[in-house]
């Protein structure tokens, strides 16, 4: 019942038009390079869809992935701040573990949301683009369904840490604009770091360019930046966790 409220909470809200934007975007962008370079790609007679997912792919987890996860989550945990309903949220007969477990999973069905979303519209421009450009190719080769997946999950995993922060900062600082500062703060210092990245693993906010930057070996199924941001989320929930269950008053 109480996931379900939490569900009805974003329905009407701004969250949602910025997921679908966002994810919509990248995509149209790819699609629009390649249309202004369709004569190489015809002319290069290979799979078109590896390139277009490459594309596509490094714009999401540069320009969208992070920012979209830090306002989204933000925005989605302010709805309490903003109404003044966190208080009341606490009275109601539920435990504080319940209401945090509800939260959490929203956040986190959030970002998922936002992959499903890209994922969709990437397959559908590129089939748009193979009905409209049948040279290019693209509905002459399959794309590589599994290694598109693999490599989505992988940036997905490797969000988590950027996620775990800005949940905990969500509940704690009530200025919305003071924690999405805090994030764009991280994202241009990754952005600063792009040079010497690989040394920068231990920084949450670069986790996302490493995957999509790096082809590290292929022998493990997670690369050690995405283990990180793995270890930093299950550390952060950890500890968000009994911050709000015990010191946390609304």
């Amino acid at each position: 019942m109480l996931f379900r409220t939490e569900i009805l909470k974003i329905k009407h809200n701004f969250i949602l038009w910025l997921i679908v934007t966002a994810t919509f975007l990248v995509p149209l962008l790819t699609t629009l390079d390649f249309i202004d370079h369709a004569k190489d790609v015809i002319a290069s007679h290979s799979d078109p869809w590896p390139l277009f997912w490459k594309e596509a792919i490094k714009g999401f987890t540069v320009f969208v992935g992070p920012l979209v996860i830090i306002m989204t989550t933000c925005m989605y945990m302010n709805i309490e701040h903003k109404y003044n309903a966190w208080k009341y949220l606490l009275t109601l007969p539920l435990q504080k573990s319940t209401v945090y477990v509800n939260k959490l999973l929203m956040a986190l069905l959030l970002l998922s949301l936002l992959y499903v979303l890209f994922l969709l519209f990437f397959f559908l421009d590129g089939i748009l683009l193979g009905l409209a450009f049948p040279q290019m190719g693209f509905l002459h080769h399959q794309p590589d369904i599994g290694g598109i997946f693999y490599l989505a999950g992988r940036t997905w995993t490797a969000f988590l840490g950027i996620l775990a922060i800005h949940f905990w900062l969500s509940f704690r600082i009530k200025n919305m604009f003071i924690n999405i500062g805090i994030g764009l703060t991280g994202i241009c210092i990754a952005v600063l770091l792009f040079r010497k990245m690989e040394q920068a693993v231990y920084f949450p906010y670069i986790d996302g360019l490493l995957t999509v930057f790096y082809q590290y070996p292929g022998q493990h199924l997670f690369a050690k930046n995405e283990i990180y941001s793995l270890c930093v989320f299950l550390f952060l929930t950890l500890l968000s966790y009994f911050d709000f269950t015990k010191r946390f008053r609304g």
